[in-house]
């Protein structure tokens, strides 16, 4: 059962690293509009 547990939290490990986002996409989205607005009080 041990074995089971040291197996599943290595596999949550690699799981969790294989998510990061190294891409240096700098979190744009795919569609980025550029929207200019003018606020007046």
């Amino acid at each position: 059962m041990k074995k089971l547990l040291i197996v599943a939290c290595i596999c949550a490990g690699f799981a969790l690293a294989g998510c990061s986002s190294d891409d240096g996409n700098d979190n744009t989205p795919a569609n980025s509009l550029t929207i200019d607005a003018h606020v007046e009080n």
